[in-house]
C-alpha cells in the first residue's frame, strides 16, 4: 500500500527533460502521478494546481444568505461526499434543529432548487439555508 504522492519533475525545459521524464514515467507511472514542469518557463503549474486538488479529495462549497449574493472568497472546504447535512452541522452543532429547508445551486444542474439535507455535495455548490 502506497500513499498518495505526485513526483513533481522540474526544469522541463532543460534538452534530457523528455529523456529523463519518460524514464521516470515507465518505472513509476502505475504507482504514483508524475507532473513535468518548468518553473522558470512557468509551463505545466496550472495542471500541478489541479492535480494537488483532485488528490486532496476536497471540495469547496459557499454559501449565501436568501435574497442576498453568494460571496465566493471563503468557501467551506468539506471532504469529497459530504453531504448538505454535514455542511450545516460545521456551521453549529445546533444548526439543524432549526432548518426548515435547503435550496442548492450546482452549475448545468440546479438552480435554487430544495434539496434534502442527505444531498451529495459537489464542488463549488452553493446552498442556501432557511432556518425558523
Amino acid at each position: 500500500m502506497y500513499k498518495r504522492a505526485i513526483f513533481l519533475c522540474n526544469k522541463n525545459d532543460s534538452d534530457s527533460a523528455i529523456e529523463r521524464f519518460a524514464k521516470l514515467f515507465r518505472t513509476y507511472n502505475e504507482r504514483f502521478i508524475l507532473l513535468s514542469i518548468s518553473a522558470l518557463m512557468k509551463k505545466g503549474i496550472e495542471n500541478l494546481k489541479k492535480r494537488i486538488f483532485t488528490s486532496l479529495e476536497i471540495i469547496r462549497v459557499y454559501t449565501k444568505p436568501p435574497k442576498r449574493d453568494v460571496d465566493r472568497a471563503n468557501p467551506f472546504v468539506l471532504k469529497k461526499g459530504a453531504r448538505v447535512i454535514d455542511l450545516a452541522s460545521e456551521i453549529h452543532k445546533d444548526f439543524l434543529t432549526d432548518l426548515k429547508f435547503v435550496r442548492l445551486w450546482r452549475k448545468g444542474k440546479f438552480n435554487g432548487m430544495r434539496v434534502d439535507k442527505g444531498e451529495i455535495l459537489q464542488d463549488e455548490d452553493v446552498i442556501e439555508f432557511h432556518t425558523r
